[in-house]
């Protein structure tokens, strides 16, 4: 049989029912009334779920049509795999089946407006079985692509690779050759793809190898002298990369100095990099590099920090005006101010060189404000209308281009609604009968899942609505401990989220009738962070606002509560509970593995984020 027109004529009725499932949807979706809005959200994220495992699925064909040419090709090939093939086949009529019975299921809700339940569960096994049948898929083109592969011979002498140890021939087995079938090469020292005989970077740096050789340092290894510095972070601050540096000593008189030398806010072998608003006279967003403080801009605040390439990118604004993302090189720092009227910068990523900020602009704090994210200073506008961003992260598509997600929320109905865009498009994320939620944050996973992390409201009988901390990993949030209600606690908040494999850790605080109180989370468990004494007060109030882990450790930053409220008289606020704290400011504060370290003694620090290198 013809192997290769067998999958085209799949692949066309495939195509044909998928688009009819979609418009379906579509169509289902907008007529069901507005007392269905719930399930309807539901429907929108599930619209948007089978587009994306619709597309995969297409690239997953073309794959294994270009493979089934392949097997055409080699008579000893289609008697191995012919099996594999049929099995495939089988698994894209398994699959057409599935996607006719989703087209009935959402058929029938358009016939019905009343209880759509039972409908979403049946539309939500459906979509699981699309997963399960979509690993199947990939399976059987992975073992089509080792089984073809294995009778290959890269270096013609004779013997297939499954048989030969150095298909290259170059001298180094494959166990022990990083390009296996290129007898050019067999190291790749910085693990980016690109053997060292081609490199001109071998430890990638930012030194070229004929650079360290004549300067004396080792082109294969980033940091010649093992102090925590690479090398080229010394040849930009001015410090000797072939002398091992104290830990912690300032060696750039254009720094102020660390509080003490002797501080643990830099972990061996890594740096700590954290960005944050002084509201002193010398004010406005700095950002702290092991503790020593750069100023950014006197007038403006600071939310995100990140490093690519050697060089510090840290983002912000100035209220009422412009959105700003500041590139912070040795002693150089460069304002760019993004366009957009009273912009808001919230969070950055660089990605091969390029620029990306989420935030707003339009409005302050999201009202009738545009969520948006620029690229280096280009905007795209993802919505209007009491809309936020907060998070965002770039992945790759696999098809040589890249996906833009942003996680924040919106508020159709008096109601906010925690949601993620994927390039501009919204979808929003579950949310206990419809009560008000938000996504702070966004991260990938190491198997490439986003994880989005935020806030949910309950009702709790005989105590209201209780903000609880959460994440969401499918379609329904995780819901956080918070303490017990019985015991005053009323609200939380999540203000960053860090993964560890499975694990998802996030930074906020819990709210009692005396305060905020630093907290942070690993998956739906509780840890509240200790205070700290300066100049003999005690302080256990204030918020944490980013989190890191790293070498096995949880890092956090954010500051402890600082001074009491005072009126034009100079006496403390008093509203029956003693004298007002300042949750909004307080002293900045580095938390690693719940040890708080305190790096300013002046108490009008916010923090924002974290990035550890």
């Amino acid at each position: 049989m013809n192997i290769s027109r067998s999958f085209k004529s799949i692949t066309t009725l495939f195509l044909i029912v998928i688009v009819s499932v979609f418009y379906n949807s579509c169509q289902t979706i907008d007529d069901l009334q507005f007392d269905n809005l719930a399930l309807r959200n539901q429907i929108d994220s599930l619209s948007l779920r089978i587009i994306d495992l619709t597309e995969r699925i297409l690239d997953q064909q073309t794959a294994t049509n270009q493979l089934s040419e392949q097997v055409s090709d080699n008579t000893e090939s289609i008697t191995e795999n012919s099996n594999l093939l049929e099995n495939t086949i089988t698994d894209v009529n398994e699959l057409e089946d599935n996607v006719s019975t989703i087209s009935d299921y959402v058929g029938q809700m358009i016939e019905t407006s009343g209880d759509l339940t039972g409908d979403l569960n049946n539309l939500l096994n459906q979509v699981n079985q699309l997963d399960e049948i979509i690993e199947g898929v990939n399976n059987t083109i992975s073992n089509l692509e080792e089984n073809l592969h294995g009778h290959e011979d890269t270096d013609n002498d004779g013997t297939n690779n499954n048989l030969d140890t150095d298909d290259d021939n170059d001298g180094t087995p494959d166990a022990q050759d990083a390009f296996p079938e290129d007898p050019d090469e067999n190291t790749d020292t910085d693990n980016d793809g690109v053997g060292d005989n081609a490199d001109s970077d071998d430890d990638n740096d930012g030194i070229s190898d004929q650079d360290e050789q004549i300067g004396g340092t080792d082109p294969l290894d980033s940091d010649t002298d093992d102090d925590g510095e690479s090398d080229l972070d010394e040849q930009i601050n001015g410090t000797d990369p072939l002398t091992d540096n104290t830990p912690g000593e300032n060696n750039d008189p254009n720094l102020d100095p660390n509080i003490c030398n002797d501080c643990p806010q830099k972990i061996p072998g890594r740096d700590i990099f954290l960005v944050g608003t002084h509201e002193g006279d010398d004010g406005g967003a700095h950002v702290f590099v092991n503790g020593q403080k750069i100023q950014l801009n006197k007038d403006s605040f600071g939310e995100d920090v990140t490093v690519s390439n050697g060089k510090i990118y840290a983002c912000g604004y100035t209220y009422g005006e412009k959105a700003h993302y500041w590139e912070i090189d040795g002693q150089n720092v460069t304002q760019t101010d993004l366009p957009g009227n009273e912009g808001e910068a919230y969070s950055i990523v660089v990605h091969n060189n390029d620029v990306y900020v989420g935030g707003i602009n339009g409005g302050t704090e999201g009202l009738n404000a545009f969520a948006c994210y620029w690229k280096n200073d280009v905007k795209y506008n993802a919505g209007r209308g009491d809309q936020i961003v907060e998070g965002i992260v770039v992945k790759e598509n696999g098809n040589g281009g890249v996906d833009v997600y942003l996680s924040g929320n919106h508020t159709p109905h008096h109601s906010t609604r925690a949601a993620y865009w994927r390039n501009l498009s919204r979808a929003n994320l579950g949310t206990p009968n419809n009560k008000n939620s938000e996504a702070v944050a966004v991260k990938i996973r190491n198997d490439g899942k986003l994880i989005y992390g935020g806030m949910v409201s309950k009702n709790e009988p005989g105590f209201g609505l209780i903000g609880f901390v959460s994440y969401w990993s499918s379609a329904n949030p995780t819901i956080c401990d918070i303490g017990s209600l019985n015991q005053g606690w009323q609200n939380s908040k999540s203000e960053d989220t860090a993964l560890d494999g499975n694990d998802v850790y996030q930074a906020g605080f819990r709210t009692n009738l005396q305060g905020d109180y630093p907290t942070y989370w690993k998956n739906a468990t509780m840890y509240p962070l200790t205070g700290a004494t300066v100049d003999g007060t005690h302080y256990d109030q204030g918020r944490a606002t980013g989190i890191a882990y790293v070498d096995g450790k949880v890092v956090v930053v954010g500051y402890l509560t600082g001074d009491y409220i005072y009126n034009a008289n100079g006496v403390p606020y008093d509203w029956g509970d003693g004298p007002a704290i300042n949750n909004d400011t307080g002293f900045p504060c580095l938390w690693i593995d719940g040890t708080p370290h305190i790096l300013d003694t002046e108490s009008k620090w916010e923090m924002g984020g974290i990035f550890i290198r």
